[in-house]
């Protein structure tokens, strides 16, 4: 085979994968995401997310308080960055309605919720505490009313009481209500 057939495949090749990415740009730039798209892969991606920063989580529970901080440190703060990731990903999706923005709002306040226990629970392994101390079991115990609500679909009645019947509340933008029942019971 000569060289100049050589050459030719080769810049045939280059002029194929050049058209390949300017297609893959312009289907880019004409396929919107944003809305409902945005809304089922951030979802989608929440769940993945989760699954992996929950893996420290149950290693630890299985350890109970023989953890070492050596070996969870680390992981707990993997599953920190997680949990930072996932909020960033949840308060971009701006545009959607009803339930599925309900749906966002209640997930914001359990990934908050989930990165504050997981900072406690470093804290706690950094400086040799009770793992499972009061302050952790009330954060756990407000997770699981957020946990309940996504799964019995009342995430309008959370968002309601949180957001809508309750504006007075002077709290930080990215501080969320422990308790969410509105009563003191840890």
């Amino acid at each position: 085979m000569p060289l100049s057939q050589n050459w030719r495949t080769a810049s045939c090749n280059a002029v194929m994968a050049g058209a390949g990415l300017v297609v893959l740009i312009i289907a880019y730039n004409l396929i919107p995401f944003n809305g409902q798209m945005r809304y089922l892969y951030t979802m989608d991606q929440v769940v993945q997310k989760e699954a992996i920063a929950m893996q420290p989580l149950q290693q630890i529970s299985e350890v109970g308080e023989n953890a070492s901080a050596s070996e969870f440190v680390p992981k707990v703060e993997a599953g920190i960055k997680l949990w930072e990731e996932t909020e960033v990903m949840l308060e971009e999706i701006e545009d959607v309605d009803g339930k599925e923005k309900d749906r966002v709002l209640v997930l914001l306040d359990y990934v908050r919720l989930r990165k504050k226990s997981y900072e406690m629970l470093r804290d706690d392994l950094k400086n040799g505490r009770e793992l499972l101390n009061p302050q952790q079991q009330q954060v756990l115990w407000a997770i699981d009313g957020y946990v309940n609500a996504l799964r019995e679909g009342k995430e309008s009645e959370v968002v309601d009481k949180r957001f809508r019947e309750e504006p007075e509340l002077s709290q930080e933008e990215n501080e969320v209500p422990v308790n969410i029942s509105g009563t003191d019971k840890p």
